[in-house]
């Protein structure tokens, strides 16, 4: 899934449990279960010349300022549990750019069960999987403009 669907999740989690004991491991979590559905993604060594890889990467780089600083709108006096739930949405993804790093320099990457398994699980990372990474998108706003009607 693209930052801005994990970080989107992570409020909603957020939002809806709203306590930070609850909402930090599920926001975490939240990265892992949706890794594990159907999502863009392209081979791993086609990607730096993949015609729209560096466009859902551009989108998704636009996308996710917008909507943390939308959530913050929202959000009301625990903005700092969103934040955070946003950032451990996120975070496992890290892995990735340590990787691409080390690839670049072309120094051995080290066997990690972690990392193997985080890629085993994406197991649905298509060309075509943009639809389901709007679609996802699409749902969790209306989530979120659930909960903000809810509370007004």
């Amino acid at each position: 899934m693209t930052a801005t669907n994990h970080a989107a999740t992570g409020a909603v989690l957020a939002l809806a449990v709203q306590h930070p004991f609850i909402a930090f491991p599920l926001a975490l979590a939240s990265h892992f279960m949706l890794d594990v559905l159907p999502h863009y993604g392209v081979p791993y060594d086609k990607r730096p010349h993949h015609q729209t890889f560096g466009r859902v990467l551009a989108i998704d780089a636009v996308m996710l300022p917008v909507t943390a600083i939308a959530l913050l709108f929202i959000a009301d006096a625990a903005w700092w549990v969103v934040l955070i739930a946003m950032f451990l949405a996120i975070c496992p993804d890290f892995v990735w750019v340590y990787r691409y790093w080390r690839e670049k320099k072309g120094l051995v990457l080290a066997k990690n069960k972690f990392t193997y398994w985080h890629a085993r699980i994406q197991w649905g990372e298509r060309p075509w999987g943009w639809i389901v990474e709007i679609a996802w998108y699409v749902l969790i706003v209306g989530v979120l403009l659930q909960q903000v009607i809810v509370k007004a």
